[in-house]
């Protein structure tokens, strides 16, 4: 992990925790019988409950988010999340944004909307957990969604923190003490995003192997004709050329 740039307390330390801040998100909204709880004294947080994957067959989650559609979080010029954990279990945990909250439907339900995740496992011990926003994952109500929209870190309208069963890879009470979460930027993330960037696409590097193939494939006729002597009339002019050819052949073998 490189050096932290800057850090902006979201979470915990000079922004303390708030019980109206979370409410829960569980899959008793699909028929589940998982249960979450969020339970602070002000400095540090527990997301805590109980994961059940047999109401679902063999799915489940549970989860806290933050609470108030109209919040919103100014990220820009972050490369991700912190967070500070003080105690856990060894399970895996998921931390998500959106960008965007639609309006409630008129039985009070919330639309969906692009969530934006990454996983991350624990192993018990007082530990930093590092999220680059770079490699958290599109999803659409938990399935993968790609060619996604970049995440708008302007505009970061709620987080969450969730227990899943990663299709009946865990289960039962799960606890995680959370210090606080906080952006950071790193140099490393800025290096590795901009990095990203800069991959051409698949049409883009077909291409181009396919054009240093046929350069390839030139230059040793030429050096084939040279070793058998039909290319005799070589001039001292070209001598630097020719051994200038070979070397770069010879570097590429």
């Amino acid at each position: 992990m490189a050096t932290i740039m800057k850090e902006k307390p979201l979470f915990g330390g000079n922004k303390h925790w708030r019980n109206p801040d979370w409410t829960e998100l569980d899959d008793r909204v699909r028929g589940g019988r998982s249960e979450s709880h969020l339970l602070t004294d002000g400095h540090r947080a527990e997301f805590c409950g109980i994961l059940d994957i047999h109401a679902l067959r063999g799915a489940g989650f549970a989860s806290q988010r933050t609470t108030g559609d109209d919040r919103s979080w100014d990220l820009e010029g972050f490369t991700g999340v912190k967070l500070r954990i003080l105690n856990s279990d060894v399970k895996n945990y998921t931390f998500s944004v959106k960008d965007m909250i639609l309006r409630r439907q008129p039985e009070g339900q919330g639309q969906g909307t692009l969530s934006y995740e990454a996983d991350f496992t624990l192993s018990g011990s007082e530990t930093d957990v590092f999220l680059p926003f770079s490699r958290m994952n599109a999803t659409y109500r938990g399935k993968p969604i790609n060619n996604a929209p970049e995440l708008r870190l302007s505009s970061i309208k709620q987080m969450s923190i969730m227990m899943r069963s990663f299709f009946g890879e865990q289960e039962g009470r799960f606890s995680l003490t959370i210090g606080s979460i906080s952006a950071y930027t790193s140099e490393g993330d800025i290096l590795e995003a901009e990095k990203g960037k800069n991959v051409p696409d698949l049409n883009e590097w077909e291409t181009y192997v396919q054009r240093e193939a046929h350069r390839r494939r030139i230059l040793h006729a030429c050096l084939m004709a040279i070793a058998c002597g039909t290319l005799i009339t070589v001039t001292m002019s070209s001598t630097g050329t020719i051994s200038s050819l070979l070397e770069w052949v010879r570097s590429h073998e």
